[in-house]
């Protein structure tokens, strides 16, 4: 009775691993593929320049109220002069986390703008996935240490989207080889 039971729990795993069809992607390609993907780092621009220039504004202001002090300390009672050096440490602090924030600012701000176009990918991968009928994705560029060309499902999903790539000829640059050719 074991001897059968186990029979069977072998028949079906390999009747499970036989109905599995795995496939690829490098999502990092499909990205840099994407017309989008212009609009985004424009727009990532924008958005730094306008963190850099609070931060420039932040510091002047700062500058100034340094510059303000030191004209007028002399004639400053103990007790304003201790506000004004409050003021100006408290200033630094904020300029401090301001940078500091800026750069994660800067990284929500990015996800916020390509969320969008990892959706799309989604979207086309599912596409690809049910009319060819594989059971597992897995993203090249997240550790995977090997992948077989015919499995790669790239070139279909940027052919989902409707992005055409320039494929390069057999032995031009750009041309990436799989294995040793003899």
């Amino acid at each position: 009775m074991k001897r059968i039971i186990l029979l069977l729990l072998i028949i079906t795993s390999i009747n499970v691993s036989a109905q599995s069809k795995v496939g690829t992607i490098n999502t990092e390609f499909i990205i840099s593929q994407m017309p989008e993907l212009d609009e985004v780092k424009a727009k990532m621009e924008d958005y730094n320049k306008e963190l850099g220039q609070k931060i420039q504004n932040k510091y002047t202001e700062y500058q100034e109220l340094v510059q303000k002090f030191e004209e007028e300390k002399d004639s400053l009672n103990e007790v304003v002069r201790k506000i004004r050096e409050n003021e100006i440490y408290d200033m630094e602090q904020n300029i401090n986390k301001l940078q500091q924030n800026s750069q994660k600012l800067a990284r929500v701000k990015r996800d916020e703008l390509m969320r969008p176009l990892y959706e799309k990918i989604g979207t086309a991968i599912e596409k690809v996935v049910q009319e060819q009928g594989y059971t597992q994705i897995f993203n090249e560029n997240n550790g995977l240490v090997y992948g077989s060309p015919e499995d790669d499902l790239t070139e279909e999903v940027l052919d989902e989207m409707g992005i055409e790539v320039e494929k390069p000829q057999k032995g031009e640059p750009g041309e990436v080889q799989t294995a040793p050719q003899n």
